[in-house]
C-alpha cells in the first residue's frame, strides 16, 4: 500500500470491523493484525509515534489471543517482531531488539523451508541481527545477518516484489563488514548488490529513496577508500535524489539530508569550494529541524553539523565557527547514551575540535579534555576501521601535549598508539595505512623537533615517504602527505645541510602545489614550505631566481589566507625572511626592507601571546629592525630599541631546552652590541656579552649558532683586550667545529657549513697567545678548527693495519662502515620509477645511520688497549715527531689581534711574533692581485720569511747538496702567498741569500695533521709498492678546449715528459681527453700529469676544475677528486700544470684549503705539484722538464719531488735575473715586460713545432680567463709553482 489515502481507508475499515466484532470472535486476531500492519505502514510514511505504539500493542494482542498451533501464528509473530524492531529504531532500547530477534527466530523455527513467506522472515531476522551488530559491535551478529539475508535472497521467487528490499539489507550489512574488517571485496559486493536493488525498483516506488540513500552511503565508503572524485560526485547526486524524492515530513528525510550533508562536506574538503560547506550546513540544519528533541538521531546530526563548522573554521579562521563546532559536538556527546555505537565517533570529533581550539588559544584545559575524550573513543570502540582512525586522533593529541610539556611519556605513547593503528590497518586499505603512516611520521618529526636526535628525523622521513608512495595520485590527501614529507626533508637539510635533502624537498613540494586547487587553504601551507625550501637553496647556491620565486610563492600563500587566520602569521614570517634577504643581497633595497618589517609586525600582531611560534616571529621582527637600524643609523635608535625589546621577549618566552634559543640570544646580543657602539653604555656591552656567552653554552642548541656566538665573544673581547674570556670562549667554540660536519654529510655540504664560521680558529689561536697560553695550545686550536673537511676524509681513509693486528673484528667493522660512508650519494636526475626519489632519501637516511654507527665504533676502538689515540687529534708529541724531517712553520694570521709564526721542531714548539705582518696588508695585496711581484716577495721576506728562517738558524745557503727542508702551513689569506719565494732579488744574482729559495727547500701542507697522516700513509704505501704492478704515468694534454684559448705548449710539455718516462721507469699512458677516460686510468697510474686550462670557482671551491676535451660539462672537479679514493693504489705524484690549482678565491673557505691540489692529496696522491695563480704556457714546459729530471736523478724518492721543483724554480729564477738589467726592490720597480717576455721565450728553447705566431704571443695563460701582467710590478713567472707533500 503506497498511497496514504488507501492506508487511512484500511485503518478506518479495520477499526470499524473491530468495534462491531465480539471480543471472542475467531477473526479478531486477524483484524488486530491487519490494523497493526496498516498503522505500521502509516508510521513508516508519516513518522507518527502514536501509530507505532498502537501498532505494537495491537500486534502483541493478536499474538496473545491466537492459539500456538494456529496456522496464522507465524504471520502474527512476524508482524509483531517487525513492530518491535521499528520501536527499537525509534527508542533504541535494546530489550525491544532482543525481543524482536527472539520472536523472529521462533517464526523461522516453525516455518517450512518451502513456505513462500520464509524469504520475508529470513530478511526480517537478518535486518534485526544487523541492527544488533550496530548496537553491540558483535561480529557474530554481523556475519549471521549477512548469511541469513543471503538466504532470504536465495529463497525469494524471481519477480518477488520485496527482493530489492532484501538486496538493500544485504548491501548495508556488507558495507558494515567492510567498515569493520577493511576487505575491499565486501565493499565491491555491497555496491553491486545495491545497484541491482535499484535496477529492480520502479521509478515511482516509495522504497526507491531508501535504496538510493544506501547507494550513496556505499559510494561514500568507496570514495574514502580510493579518493576518486567521480565516485564522490555520484554519491552526492544519488543522495540529492533520495532527498528530492522524499516527502517533507517523511521520517527518513533527516537521515537522507544527513548523508547528503556529509558527502558535500567531503567535496568541500577535496575542492575547497565555499558553496559545498555552506550547502552541507544547510542540509544538516534541516535534518536537525525535522528531528524531534528527544530523538536519538539528533546527537548524530549535531555532531555532523559541528564537523562542518569546524571545516568552515579551517577555511576562515573565525573563532566563532570553531566555538560553535565545539558547542554542537559537546551537545551531541551529552545526548548520546553511554552504550550507543555513535558515541565513539562523536567523542573523536569533539577531540579534534578541542585540539583546534587549543592550537588557537593555547588553553591547556582544551588539550586535556581533547585527550580525555579521544582516549574514551578508543576505549569503547572495537570496530577495526573506526578504531584505527580514533587511535590516530589520540596519537596526534598526545603529540600536541608532548610539544607543550616535553613529557617523554606522551611522545612514547603517541608513537606507540600510531604503531598500533598501523598494525591494525589492512594491507589492502591503502588509504588507512597511508593516514596512519603519515601521522606516525609527523609524531616522529615532533620528537626530533623537541629533542634533536637525528634517528627520529630519519625515521620520520622514511615513514612519511611510505605514506606518499602508497597513496594514489588522485587521492585528496596526496598533496598533504607530499607537503609533510617535503617539510621534514627541509628540516633535515636545515639541521645537517645535506643538499640532496633540499633538492628532494623542493621537488615533492612542487608536486604538492601542482595538484592542489589554487584557492585551497592547504595550498597556502604548501607554498609557504616551498618558499622556505627555495630560500634555503638560495642561501646555498646564491641564485637570485630562487629568492625571487621564494618571495612570489610566499606572497601567494599570504594572499590565500584570510587576514584574521592564525596560519597567516606563519606565512607572513616566511615573507619577512625572504624580503629581508633580497633587500640585503641587492645592497639594501629599502622597499623590500620596509615590506619585510611590515610583514613581521603583522605576523606578531596575529599570533596569540602564548603561541609556541610567537618567539620565532618576534625574533624575525627584531632581526629586521636591526637591519633597518643599520641602514638608517643616522636617524636614531628607535628601531634598535624596539629590536632589543622584541628580541628580549623572544628569548624570555623560549625554554632552555629549545634548540633555537641560542639563535635568539645571538640576535639579542647583536642588538645590545649595536647600541653599545651607538651610545657607549657599559650595561649594553655587558648584556651583549652575556647573551653571546649564554648562546655559546646552550648545549641543546644548533652547533652553528653556538659557534657564531663564540665568534661574537671573541670579537667583543678583542675590543676590550679581555683575552682570558676570549680564550675561555675559544676552548668551547673551536671543538664544536668538527661536530658541525657529521660523517654522513657529502663533501659539498660539509664545505658549505664550514664556510659559515669564517676565520674563527686563527682568531682563537691568537687569543690563546694573547692570554699567555703558549704556542702549543694555540696550535692545537688551529688543528681542531681548520682543514676539517680534509681531516674527515683522511679519517675515512686511514690506515687500519695496526687496528687489524690488535683487533681484526673491529678492523673489519671499521672498513665496512668506512667504505660504505666513503661512497658519494649520487643524485639521479632521471628517476627510473616512481620510487626513485624515496630510494634516494632512504640512502641518505642509511648514510646518517651509518655515520652514527661509525662514531660509536671509533669510541669502542679507542677503549681498546694501545688504540686510545685512534683517529684522535695529534698530541704535542705527535706534532713534534712530524718535524723530524724539517721544521713546520705555521703562519697564523688573525683579523683582530696579531700574526705569528708557530714553529714546530722535533724538540720544541715555539712562536715568533710577526708585528710587521698585518691582515689588512695581506688583504690589500691579494685584492690588487700582485702577490707574485718582486715588491711583494721582498715584503714577505721582511715581515715573515726572514724572521722565521733566522729564528730557525737557516741563515745562509747550504754548502752541500744536503739541503734543509721546511713545510709551510699558512692560515687565512696568508695561504695565498708565495712564502717559498719570499726574498730580495737583484739583477745578475747579486744581493746574497736574503731569500727562502737559497736557504731551504719548501713544501706546503694544509695542516700539521695532514703531514702526520701523509707520513703514516707513506709507510703503508711503501710496503704495498713492492708488490704493485709496473708503474704508469697518465699524460693528458689539452691544447684545444671549447670556449678557451689555445695552449700550443701543452702538447710540447707532454712530449717532454714522455721522453723522460723511460728513464723514470714509467710507462706512458695517453687515453682519451674526457673525464671518464681519465678517471678510468687514474687508479692504475703512479703519476698523473695534466697540461691544460684550470679554473677556480669563486663561490664554490668544490666546483673548481681542470678543463678537459669536453669543456665545462666534462670538467674534472674538486668534488670529483674528493669522492675518489686511490689510497690502495698508492699513487705517487699529481702534477697539475694549469693555472691556480692551489688557489681558493673565496675568503670563507681559505682555512679549509679546498682546491685542486688538496683534492688530489686527499684522493691519495703522496705528492702534488700545482700553482698559486696563472702560469705561462711556454714556461710550464721547462718547469716540468727540470722537475722531472731532478726526480729522475734523485731516484723518484719523496725528497726528489720537492728537490726537483726547488731546482727548477731556482734555475728559472736565475734565467730571469740574468735577463734583468735593473734592481727589483722598491714598489713600482718590478720586472719590466720586456724582461719577462725575453725570459719566457729563452727558457722554452728548442720548442720545435710551434708556429711563429705562437712564439710571438706575450703570454699564454693556462686559465680560463687570460689577463696580462701589470707592466710595473706584475707577477714573476717562476713564482707560483708549489709542492704539497711529505
Amino acid at each position: 500500500m503506497s498511497d496514504t489515502v488507501e492506508i487511512d481507508e484500511e485503518i478506518r475499515a479495520a477499526r470499524a470491523a473491530l468495534e462491531e466484532m465480539p471480543l471472542d470472535h475467531h477473526d479478531r486476531a486477524t483484524y488486530l493484525d491487519i490494523l497493526a500492519v496498516a498503522l505500521g505502514e502509516r508510521y513508516s510514511t508519516e513518522g507518527g509515534v502514536a501509530d507505532l505504539e498502537e501498532a505494537l500493542r495491537l500486534s502483541r494482542e493478536a499474538v496473545d489471543i491466537t492459539p500456538a498451533d494456529s496456522p496464522d501464528m507465524c504471520g502474527f509473530l512476524s508482524n509483531y517482531g517487525i513492530r518491535l524492531a521499528e520501536m527499537y529504531s525509534l527508542r533504541e532500547e535494546i530489550a525491544d531488539l532482543e525481543d524482536a530477534i527472539h520472536i523472529m527466530r521462533q517464526v523461522l523455527d516453525t516455518t517450512p523451508s518451502d513456505d513462500p513467506d520464509s524469504a520475508m522472515y529470513l530478511n526480517n531476522l537478518g535486518t534485526a541481527l544487523g541492527d544488533r551488530y550496530i548496537r553491540t559491535n558483535r561480529v557474530a551478529d554481523l556475519d549471521e545477518s549477512i548469511q541469513i539475508t543471503q538466504q532470504a535472497i536465495d529463497a525469494a521467487v524471481d519477480g518477488y516484489s520485496d527482493l530489492p528490499m532484501y538486496l538493500n539489507s544485504l548491501s548495508l550489512r556488507l558495507g558494515s563488514r567492510y567498515e569493520r574488517e577493511g576487505d575491499v571485496a565486501d565493499l565491491e559486493a555491497a555496491l553491486r548488490v545495491i545497484r541491482n536493488a535499484i535496477s529492480l525498483t520502479p521509478e515511482d516506488s516509495p522504497d526507491r529513496a531508501t535504496y538510493l540513500h544506501s547507494l550513496s552511503i556505499q559510494l561514500g565508503r568507496e570514495y574514502s577508500r580510493a579518493a576518486a572524485m567521480p565516485v564522490l560526485e555520484e554519491s552526492i547526486q544519488v543522495a540529492q535524489k533520495a532527498v528530492d524524492s522524499s516527502a517533507q515530513h517523511h521520517p527518513d528525510r533527516p537521515m537522507y539530508l544527513n548523508t547528503l550533508g556529509l558527502a558535500l562536506g567531503d567535496r568541500c574538503a577535496a575542492t575547497n569550494a565555499d558553496f559545498d560547506v555552506e550547502n552541507a550546513m544547510l542540509a544538516l540544519r534541516e535534518a536537525l529541524d525535522l528531528t524531534p528533541e528527544d530523538s536519538p538521531w539528533r546527537a548524530t546530526y549535531l555532531s555532523n553539523l559541528g564537523t562542518q563548522f569546524e571545516r568552515r573554521y579551517s577555511k576562515t579562521g573565525l573563532a566563532a565557527d570553531l566555538n560553535e563546532a565545539v558547542r554542537l559536538m559537546q551537545d551531541a556527546v551529552r545526548r548520546t547514551p553511554k552504550d550507543h555505537p555513535d558515541l565513539a565517533k562523536s567523542l573523536n570529533s569533539l577531540g579534534i575540535c578541542l585540539s583546534r581550539s587549543y592550537l588557537r588559544t593555547l588553553n591547556a584545559a582544551d588539550l586535556e579534555e581533547a585527550i580525555r575524550v579521544s582516549q574514551e573513543a578508543v576505549n569503547i570502540t572495537t570496530q577495526t576501521t573506526e578504531k584505527i582512525a580514533y587511535l590516530c586522533s589520540l596519537g596526534n593529541r598526545l603529540g600536541e601535549r608532548y610539544m607543550r610539556t616535553g613529557a617523554t611519556a606522551d611522545i612514547n605513547s603517541a608513537i606507540e598508539t600510531m604503531r598500533q593503528a598501523i598494525s591494525m590497518a589492512p594491507a589492502t586499505d591503502v588509504t588507512q595505512r597511508a593516514m596512519c603512516l603519515n601521522n606516525l611520521g609527523n609524531r616522529l618529526g615532533d620528537r626530533y623537533d623537541a629533542e634533536g636526535i637525528a634517528a627520529y628525523l630519519d625515521e620520520s622521513i622514511d615513514t612519511l615517504q611510505q605514506a606518499v608512495d602508497i597513496t594514489p595520485e588522485n587521492h585528496p590527501d596526496k598533496a598533504s602527505y607530499l607537503n609533510g614529507l617535503g617539510a621534514r626533508l627541509a628540516t633535515r637539510h636545515a639541521s645537517y645541510i645535506a643538499m640532496t635533502d633540499l633538492e628532494s624537498a623542493i621537488d615533492v613540494m612542487r608536486r604538492a602545489a601542482e595538484i592542489t586547487p589554487r584557492t585551497n587553504l592547504s595550498r597556502a601551507l604548501i607554498l609557504h614550505n616551498l618558499g622556505a625550501a627555495l630560500g634555503d637553496r638560495y642561501f646555498r647556491m646564491k641564485k637570485a631566481a630562487d629568492l625571487d620565486e621564494a618571495i612570489r610563492v610566499t606572497r601567494e600563500a599570504v594572499d590565500i589566507i584570510p587576514a584574521y587566520h592564525p596560519v597567516r602569521a606563519m606565512c607572513l614570517n616566511g615573507l619577512t625572511i625572504w624580503l629581508g634577504k633580497r633587500s640585503g643581497s641587492k645592497g639594501t633595497v629599502i622597499s623590500d626592507l620596509e615590506d619585510s618589517v611590515k610583514a613581521a609586525r603583522e605576523a606578531v600582531r596575529i599570533i596569540p601571546n602564548k603561541h609556541a611560534s610567537r618567539p620565532t616571529y618576534l625574533n624575525a621582527l627584531g632581526f629586521r629592525l636591526l637591519e633597518r637600524y643599520k641602514y638608517r643609523e643616522a636617524q636614531g635608535t628607535a628601531d634598535l630599541d624596539e629590536a632589543i625589546r622584541v628580541l628580549q621577549e623572544a628569548v624570555d618566552a623560549t625554554p632552555d631546552s629549545n634548540p633555537i634559543k641560542a639563535r635568539f640570544q645571538y640576535n639579542l646580543g647583536t642588538g645590545f652590541d649595536y647600541r653599545n657602539e651607538a651610545t657607549g653604555v657599559v650595561a649594553d656591552h655587558e648584556a651583549a656579552l652575556s647573551n653571546f656567552q649564554s648562546a655559546l653554552r646552550e648545549p641543546n642548541s644548533h652547533i652553528v649558532d653556538r659557534i657564531m656566538a663564540g665568534i661574537a665573544v671573541l670579537q667583543i673581547c678583542a675590543t676590550t683586550s679581555d683575552w682570558e674570556q676570549a680564550f675561555e670562549a675559544s676552548k668551547i667554540a673551536v671543538p664544536l667545529v668538527p661536530k658541525l660536519t657529521p660523517r654522513s654529510l657529502q663533501n659539498v655540504d660539509k664545505q658549505h657549513l664550514l664556510g659559515q664560521i669564517g676565520r674563527m680558529a686563527p682568531n682563537a689561536a691568537a687569543a690563546a697567545l694573547q692570554a699567555g697560553r703558549g704556542p702549543t695550545t694555540a696550535l692545537q686550536l688551529l688543528e681542531q678548527g681548520r682543514a676539517v673537511l680534509a681531516t674527515s676524509l683522511e679519517e675515512m681513509r686511514t690506515d687500519v693495519s695496526e687496528l687489524e693486528a690488535r683487533n681484526p673484528e673491529l678492523a673489519k667493522q671499521f672498513v665496512r662502515l668506512r667504505d660504505e660512508l666513503d661512497q658519494p650519494i649520487m643524485r639521479n636526475t632521471f628517476l627510473q620509477d616512481e620510487h626513485g626519489e624515496s630510494c634516494q632519501q632512504f640512502r641518505a637516511s642509511q648514510r646518517r645511520e651509518m655515520g652514527d654507527k661509525f662514531d660509536q665504533l671509533i669510541g669502542e676502538i679507542r677503549r681498546q688497549p694501545g688504540l686510545e689515540d685512534f683517529l684522535a687529534a695529534p698530541s704535542e708529541a705527535d706534532m713534534r715527531a712530524a718535524a723530524r724531517c724539517g721544521p713546520i712553520i705555521v703562519i697564523n694570521t688573525s683579523e683582530y689581534y696579531r700574526c705569528d709564526a708557530i714553529l714546530v721542531e722535533h724538540h720544541q714548539i715555539r712562536s715568533v711574533a710577526l708585528p710587521g705582518f698585518k691582515s689588512k696588508d695581506i688583504r690589500e695585496r691579494t685584492r690588487n692581485s700582485n702577490l707574485g711581484s718582486a715588491e711583494t716577495l721582498e715584503w714577505l721576506w721582511d715581515t715573515v720569511a726572514g724572521p722565521v728562517l733566522d729564528a730557525l738558524g737557516l741563515t745562509q745557503q747550504p754548502s752541500t747538496e744536503d739541503w734543509p727542508r721546511i713545510w709551510w702551513v699558512a692560515t687565512g689569506t696568508a695561504s695565498k702567498l708565495p712564502l717559498h719565494a719570499a726574498g730580495r732579488y737583484y739583477a745578475n744574482g747579486s744581493g746574497g741569500t736574503d731569500n727562502v729559495l737559497d736557504r731551504a727547500m719548501s713544501s706546503y701542507s694544509s695542516s700539521v695533521r695532514a703531514i702526520i697522516q701523509g707520513r703514516r700513509r707513506r709507510r703503508h704505501d711503501d710496503r704495498d709498492a713492492a708488490i704493485s704492478a709496473p708503474a704508469r704515468v697518465l699524460l693528458v694534454a689539452i691544447e684545444h678546449t671549447p670556449g678557451q684559448s689555445r695552449l700550443p705548449f701543452a702538447v710540447r710539455e707532454i712530449q717532454v715528459i714522455r721522453s723522460l718516462a723511460r728513464s723514470l721507469h714509467l710507462k706512458p699512458i695517453e687515453p682519451g681527453r674526457h673525464k671518464q677516460d681519465i678517471m678510468a686510468h687514474l687508479p692504475q697510474s703512479k703519476v698523473f700529469h695534466f697540461a691544460g686550462h684550470g679554473h677556480t670557482d669563486e663561490d664554490d671551491p668544490s666546483r673548481s676544475h681542470l678543463l678537459l676535451g669536453g669543456g665545462k660539462k666534462d670538467a674534472l672537479t674538486v668534488a670529483n677528486l674528493l669522492e675518489t679514493n686511490l689510497r690502495e693504489h698508492s699513487p705517487f705524484l699529481a702534477y697539475l700544470s694549469a693555472c691556480g690549482t692551489g688557489r681558493t678565491k673565496n675568503e670563507k673557505f681559505v682555512d679549509e684549503s679546498i682546491h685542486l691540489i688538496s683534492a688530489c692529496q686527499l684522493a691519495g696522491f703522496r705528492h702534488v705539484i700545482g700553482t698559486l695563480w696563472e702560469v705561462n704556457d711556454q714556461l710550464c714546459v721547462d718547469m716540468a722538464r727540470i722537475t722531472y729530471e731532478g726526480m729522475r736523478d734523485g731516484g723518484m724518492t719523496d725528497e726528489s719531488v720537492c728537490r726537483g721543483l726547488h731546482n727548477a724554480t731556482r734555475q728559472l729564477r736565475r734565467r730571469w735575473l740574468d735577463t734583468t738589467t735593473m734592481p727589483i726592490r722598491a714598489a713600482g720597480r718590478g720586472n719590466n715586460s720586456s724582461a719577462t717576455r725575453n725570459m719566457a721565450e729563452e727558457e722554452t728553447h728548442g720548442t720545435s713545432g710551434s708556429d711563429e705566431g705562437d712564439r710571438k704571443r706575450r703570454r699564454l695563460l693556462r686559465d680560463v680567463f687570460a689577463c696580462d701582467d701589470d707592466e710595473k710590478s706584475g707577477p714573476l713567472l717562476w713564482v707560483p709553482y708549489v709542492h704539497f707533500g711529505v
